[in-house]
């Protein structure tokens, strides 16, 4: 998938790594955000061949195919309510609402037996 130049410069530093490693990007983790934009565009303009993985050294632990950068859905927060929740800031309001609430009740219930 071939990603812009802004969508890049808008994605954090560590989901770069792991795009520019998969598609092949030497060293990514050596490189600055600006350099290592320009050889993942580089790369997926055609104008640089992709190197090939060094084998010396501890493998990477998460080697793979490239991931998705511009997610707009966020994987279980809750794994018991097993559904995503979107990036949308009303909902995440809310969730966020409900959690403290939860989390104050148990408090005050934990105290109350610690009285009793």
């Amino acid at each position: 998938m071939q990603y812009e130049q802004d969508e890049l410069y808008a994605t954090k530093m560590g989901i770069l790594q792991k795009y520019a490693r998969a598609i092949g990007v030497k060293a990514p983790t050596c490189l600055n955000k600006r350099a290592l934009i320009r050889e993942i565009m580089l790369i997926q303009d055609g104008k640089k061949p992709p190197c090939t993985p060094n084998k010396k050294g501890r493998p990477v632990k998460d080697s793979g195919e490239p991931i998705l950068i511009n997610n707009t859905v966020v994987e279980n927060i809750d794994a018991e309510k097993k559904k995503p929740i979107t990036l949308d800031p009303k909902e995440i309001k809310e969730y966020v609402k409900q959690e403290c609430i939860a989390r104050i009740l148990s408090e005050i219930e934990r105290k109350l037996n610690n009285l009793l």
